[in-house]
């Protein structure tokens, strides 16, 4: 392979930072409706799209059009009754030859909503051009008269703004406009935007000595009640204050410090959410994503940025290897330091904003450039690795972290990309395709070796991850059918701990395979062939493919910040030319463990990529490879419409560096973890934290990982169950907010607006335009329980109705007109007799009252002490009415959707006597025995299905178990109950899930156990005896025999050379020891622990000399290790870093196998052993699908 380019080219900073990721979507009439459940991975609140389009017009050398922008994101993203907004709201950066980021961005945005009739309205604010604002039309295919054009100062397209988009609002939120802003006049504005955005309220600016009459006049038409005021600098005259009282309205919260707007979002959102910032205008981006996520903006210290400046020097100044490591590689101690020195000042300032959430994880997006791409403003990505946290312990110190690496117009796109991914990707013509590009990859190893730091015995493996029943005889050693047959799992995974073994390790194409379509694709260009296990997929090459359609491309090669070793042709999968194995044989695809193809070669640049993407669709770009945060490939992705990269700023490891990447796609594929969240995950549980206190583990730490995410990292990764959302409809009121409402109202009189029960009378209506007071023709109708008429107004803008009502009630008057807001109005009935009486509603099959359910039959009753009147119903498609001579009446109705049923009991010269009844989706409740099933043992789960609002047992429903290798389903009998046989293939959690027509899906987790075994043997034996013993293993569920367990004996001289060495160190002192090690041995460590608060470190070199291990942690205890160590004798070197220890302990291990082993047949196995030493013997038995079993031997003198 040649050797690796070393053209580093240069990569300015603002974060938005999530706690434990999401804000909550807010009501204006429910701000308690929060998202904050403390889970992990965390619940997401829905977001809905609207098609329409809106464009701003952004010049950085004017800084009134970013104010344009702030006011635009509240009418483009906004919060209410618990679901997110959005549309697009991006600036007319279009047919910029330098940068298509936008318009990858414009494309695929009306690629989405053509599948749905397009857009329905495009907003053009500020000084467009008239060439940008043709072109945008015809891209979205609306012509001029769907479009709205808004220009003016600040203060004036504010008002435009919350006019345009707003019927009524109980609250404005006022920030200050000043043509020359501070870092706290930017702070004020961006918050205001995220306020605005929660409360589902225009923003609106003011001049810092008063508000305009323009403005007050646009709180009056408002009909405001209350405003917040967001001025950090404590910078708007106390005269706004007066003029708010003198409306009538009320200030709610004065903001005047970053605090203050801290406790404000975080009481809103319940996380704690912040957008920091280095420089202006990327507080646009990042305003955007806190709209979304519900986060405050604030400017970053700038002693952080050096700090990350400083710890990315030490990197550059090591000699780091553009090749895989076959082992990890210490990152130097100042490296660590200057990572926690981050963490720890971080954490501190975030403190003192009230930002620091003490039970959650924080998500940290960094908006900005990074130095290799932009050497003047970029800001280091050690930062974000720096404060990565672990999803284990959420009250430790720690964040989910992403880099959104753009300038500001890129990093806008792609803020409104990854915020609406769950629409956008549909732009890709192949969502579900994933390319997999391998030429320098871990494939095997095993079991024992290549175990994160709290895992034990993982099996390491890129493509097939160690399946259900691993590599087995049945399947050949070659396991490629059973990938496909039941991808394996993780277990557990919170909390993390050992798991059950490698039958649950994942893989790439493992986890993909399942739900996806995957191809492998080794070489950037067409080869001849195919792959040898997909001969029906042609060799075009990793680029072609990803320009076709593909939602990621997965590399694992060797790297070199701005390029990667791939093959140049396409091979289908690369293979060490030295170490070939036949497609299909044992192990695939090499004897060691590891590929490295030499043979085809190849260094694909990121010049290479920029000219060879087209738009990718939001595809993600995953580098498994060494220093890929070290130059512009990531950015490259991004800024050809990808949604996400990652890649390391340091050398990488085969093993670590494959787990990490097998526990990611698992997590986003698998278990609803976002990017991020599954990204945070993987490094918590193989690489070293450096946040304060953070809980490093036990066992082995990756220190070549510092991987970064690239992108918002709140980002769910398609999932094979979804479907293009249709947008929902514009001019439609939610809460007061009508997005593109008519651009014109009316004035409409009511003549007279009361008139008599029973007598026949005149009501003459006349319409005006609101704006200029002339008539108008316009459709009106007058409709209720006893009246409908309708007509058109003349030229006049009059038209007469001659009405007669039966009963008194409140008449609604409806006056419509293309290109008008609606006008609803009352013309009030009087007089009439009090109608008393009783209207209820129930579903009598489900012994439901007080409510109906949609497609299940109800009754609606009514009485009176009047006898005779008419019961009548309307609305969710009923329309009915039942008279009756009794004083009782009742109907039969069954609702065609949720909502609400206005019912009326009715007599002619009475009152109306109105009562409103809910149509609601009803809830069913699960229960089901026995409580938890047992791999590979088939089993019968009783479920029964009963509505949680009154208990009733519920027939029909139809009853699914899936997952664990298992999906059975059948109906409820009359007693709500029904049977599934079934046979669990891996253990974990398996779904119930019950579906009824009326009700909403319900589902809930039944546990999936191995069965334990029993393992049964001779008590004691003694030393140096050779003797013959037995073993028994049996299924502790069945009791029945188990064939084909593994049994293993070892300890007292079997397989295992344990010894102590002690002694003690001053300061800077070395200790050395030598290791004899013999024929055979598998394995060598040394274990250090000591007294005192010495820093002492540890080496290990072979008998040639050789550093072979080295251990520099600054907390107690070291650790070194190798595996299959020569004969001959080792040294370990234990000596003071700084510091002097009165004692410490060296616990040495010789492992020369794994003892005596032997498989059972009928259940036992007889195995011939001689304990050389007294003690305890450990006998262990392990199957796949099991829990490992075991017992011990004691040893006794004879």
């Amino acid at each position: 392979m040649r050797e690796m380019k070393k053209e580093l080219l240069t990569v300015g900073v603002v974060l938005v930072m999530t706690t434990s990721l999401f804000a909550a979507a807010v009501d204006v009439n429910a701000i308690g409706d929060k998202e904050n459940n403390r889970s992990w991975p965390p619940s997401h609140y829905d977001v809905a799209f609207l098609p329409r389009v809106n464009v701003v017009h952004l010049d950085d050398s004017n800084f009134s059009t970013q104010y344009h922008f702030l006011a635009g994101i509240p009418m483009s993203v906004f919060h209410y009754s618990g679901t997110v907004y959005q549309s697009l709201l991006i600036s007319d950066d279009i047919d910029n030859p330098a940068d298509k980021t936008t318009d990858y961005m414009v494309d695929d945005w009306a690629a989405y909503l053509d599948d749905w009739g397009g857009a329905q309205h495009i907003n053009f604010i500020g000084e467009i051009s008239d060439t940008k604002k043709n072109e945008i039309l015809s891209t979205y295919n609306v012509s001029w008269e769907q479009v709205s054009n808004i220009t003016g100062d600040p203060v004036s397209v504010a008002n435009q703004i919350a006019l345009h988009d707003w019927k009524s609002s109980d609250t404005v939120v006022i920030a200050p406009y000043v043509t020359a802003p501070s870092e706290g006049d930017i702070e004020s504005i961006s918050n205001a935007a995220v306020i605005a955005s929660l409360y589902n309220a225009p923003l609106l600016f003011t001049h810092t000595s008063s508000l305009s009459s323009e403005t007050l006049n646009v709180i009056d038409k408002l009909n405001a009640v209350s405003a917040i005021l967001v001025e950090v600098n404590d910078s708007m005259d106390a005269a706004i204050n007066s003029q708010l009282q003198s409306a009538g309205v009320s200030v709610s919260d004065d903001l005047t410090s970053e605090t203050m707007v801290v406790s404000k979002i975080r009481s809103v959102t319940g996380r704690s959410t912040l957008c920091a910032i280095l420089r202006n205008w990327q507080n646009l981006p990042a305003s955007l994503s806190g709209a979304r996520y519900g986060g405050y903006v604030l400017f970053l210290p700038d002693s952080i940025t050096a700090m990350a400046e400083r710890t990315k020097d030490i990197i550059e100044n090591m000699r780091l290897s553009y090749y895989k490591l076959e082992k990890p590689e210490k990152l130097p101690d100042g490296y660590k330091r200057g990572e926690e020195t981050i963490a720890q000042n971080f954490y501190n300032w975030l403190d003192t904003v009230g930002g620091n959430d003490s039970d959650d994880l924080e998500t940290v997006i960094t908006f900005s450039t990074q130095p290799y791409y932009d050497s003047t403003n970029g800001f280091s990505v050690t930062f974000d690795r720096a404060i990565s946290g672990d999803p284990s312990d959420l009250t430790n110190p720690g964040a989910v972290t992403g880099r959104m690496p753009l300038h500001y117009l890129g990093n806008i796109a792609l803020a409104n990309r990854d915020g609406m991914y769950r629409a956008t990707i549909f732009s890709n013509p192949r969502p579900y395709h994933v390319t997999l590009a391998m030429n320098a990859y871990e494939v095997w190893h095993a079991v024992g070796t290549g175990v994160d730091k709290w895992g034990e015995n993982h099996v390491v493996n890129e493509i097939f991850g160690y399946p259900y029943r691993g590599w087995c005889t049945d399947n050949g050693n070659f396991p490629w059918q059973d990938i496909h047959n039941n991808t394996p799992d993780l277990s557990p995974i919170l909390p993390p701990g050992p798991g059950d073994g490698p039958d649950c390790d994942p893989g790439q194409f493992a986890s993909f395979n399942e739900f996806y379509e995957a191809h492998f694709h080794s070489g950037a260009y067409a080869g001849s062939g195919s792959h040898p296990a997909q001969p029906s997929v042609p060799n075009i090459g990793f680029v072609s493919d990803i320009n076709a359609g593909s939602a990621f491309l997965y590399f694992s090669c060797h790297g070199g910040g701005t390029s990667i070793a791939v093959r140049d042709t396409d091979n289908g999968v690369a293979q060490d030319p030295s170490d070939m194995v036949p497609w299909g044989d044992d192990y695939w695809p090499s004897t060691d463990g590891r590929v490295y193809d030499g043979s085809g070669g190849g260094s694909y640049s990121q010049t290479d990529l920029d000219a060879d993407l087209n738009n990718v669709h939001g595809s993600m770009t995953a580098y498994n490879a060494c220093m890929m945060a070290n130059g512009k490939m990531n950015e490259v992705l991004l800024e050809h419409g990808g949604s996400a990269s990652f890649g390391s700023y340091t050398s990488v490891s085969f093993v670590g560096s494959g787990w990490w990447w097998n526990l990611f796609v698992h997590l986003i594929t698998h278990e609803n973890y976002t990017i991020g969240e599954a990204a945070t995950y993987a490094t918590a549980r193989v690489a070293e934290l450096y946040t304060p206190g953070a809980n490093n583990g036990p066992g082995n730490v990756d220190d070549t990982l510092q991987y970064v995410v690239y992108g918002d990292p709140n980002v769910h990764f398609v999932q094979p169950d979804w479907t293009s959302p249709e947008p929902l409809a514009i001019n439609v009121n939610y809460g007061g907010h009508q997005p593109d409402k008519p651009p014109h109202s009316f004035i409409v009189t009511i003549n007279p607006d009361e008139i008599p029960i029973g007598v026949t009378s005149t009501v003459q209506v006349n319409v005006k335009d609101a704006d200029t007071l002339l008539p108008l023709i316009a459709n009106v109708s007058i409709s209720g329980w006893g009246v409908s008429d309708g007509g058109q107004t003349n030229a006049g803008g009059n038209v007469s109705f001659v009405i007669t009502p039966p009963y008194g009630e409140n008449l609604t008057l409806t006056v419509e007109k293309e290109d008008y807001d609606t006008y609803e109005g009352i013309i009030t009935v009087t007089g009439g007799l009090a109608l008393s009486g009783t209207i209820t509603a129930s579903v009598p099959s489900l012994g439901v009252q007080g409510v109906l359910a949609p497609s299940i039959e109800g009754m609606i009753n009514g009485t009176s002490p009047t006898s005779s009147f008419t019961l009548a119903a309307k609305g969710c498609g009923i329309d009915m009415s039942v008279n009756t001579t009794t004083g009782s009446a009742s109907m039969m109705v069954t609702p065609a959707s949720v909502g609400t049923v206005h019912a009326a009991l009715l007599k002619g010269g009475y009152r109306v006597m109105p009562q409103d009844i809910s149509v609601l989706v009803l809830h069913l409740g699960i229960s089901y025995s026995p409580p938890s099933l047992v791999v590979n043992q088939e089993q019968t789960v009783n479920v029964t299905v009963n509505c949680t609002e009154s208990g009733t047992l519920i027939e029909g429903a139809t009853v699914t178990i899936s997952g664990c290798g298992m999906n059975e389903t059948n109906v409820t009998d009359a007693n709500g109950m029904t049977r599934l046989t079934v046979t669990p293939l891996v253990n974990g959690y398996a779904t119930i899930t019950v579906q009824r027509s009326g009700f909403a899906d319900e589902e809930t987790s039944i546990l999936v156990t191995k069965a334990n075994m029993t393992v049964e043997t001779i008590g004691e034996m003694q030393v140096n005896q050779q003797l013959p013993v037995t073993v028994y293993v049996n299924n502790s569920f069945t009791g029945e025999p188990i064939d084909n367990a593994t049994v293993s004996i070892s300890g007292c001289g079997i397989g295992i050379t344990n010894y102590v060495e002690t002694g003690s160190l001053a300061d800077g002192e070395h200790s050395y020891f030598d290791v004899i090690v013999g024929d055979g041995a598998t394995y060598l460590s040394g274990n250090l622990v000591w007294d005192g608060s010495a820093d002492i470190d540890m080496k290990l070199y072979d008998p040639n000399g050789n550093l072979v291990d080295s251990s520099t942690s600054t907390t107690p205890g070291e650790f070194v290790e190798a595996t299959n160590p020569e004969a001959g004798t080792w040294q370990i070197d234990v000596y003071s870093y700084s510091g002097s220890t009165p004692s410490f302990t060296l616990n040495i291990t010789i492992e020369y196998g794994t003892g005596v082993s032997g498989v059972t047949e009928n259940g036992s196995v007889t195995l011939v052993i001689q304990p050389t030493s007294t003690g305890t013997m450990v006998v262990t038995a392990a199957k796949i699908g099991y829990n490992n079993g075991g017992t011990t031997i004691n040893v006794v003198t004879g």
